[in-house]
């Protein structure tokens, strides 16, 4: 390889999301997670809260700063196979979103119904309530 990197002419791996013969890769952005105590119990304690049949949300506005997520499947939503995967399908709204979205700190909590729910279904729900509660800068 005459010192070049395995990945010579691509990106490196850990940011490649997809990447054949036909098309161009495509990238996904860092999701800003809410990780400190102290915050998510805010967004809880303080933030607007909203439910609906597969998710509920609590979000909390904040002045200037890009929003940042939490996405919680409890053991009620099923074993952890069905949790990682809504788990990944709400990251996946959640980016479809994000740049409608005014900054805010948002926790979205899945309800067990969301276990047998698409991801059409999820995204039309995320986006209902984040209406209901006016963070959605293009009105959703």
């Amino acid at each position: 390889m005459d010192g070049e990197p395995a990945h010579a002419g691509q990106p490196p791996p850990h940011r490649l999301r997809c990447w054949d013969e036909a098309r161009a890769p495509v990238f996904v952005s860092k999701i800003r997670t809410l990780r400190i105590k102290r915050e998510i119990d805010e967004v809880f304690g303080r933030g607007i809260r909203r439910r609906g049949t597969l998710l509920s949300i609590a979000a909390l506005a904040r002045p200037d700063e890009e929003p940042r997520a939490l996405f919680v499947t409890s053991k009620r939503v099923g074993k952890a196979v069905v949790r990682n995967r809504v788990r990944r399908r709400l990251r996946e709204a959640y980016r479809a979103t994000r740049s409608e979205l005014l900054p805010c700190d948002v926790a979205f909590v899945a309800q067990p119904r969301a276990a047998e729910a698409g991801y059409a279904s999820l995204l039309a729900e995320m986006r209902r309530l984040l209406a209901k509660t006016g963070l959605l800068a293009r009105g959703g």
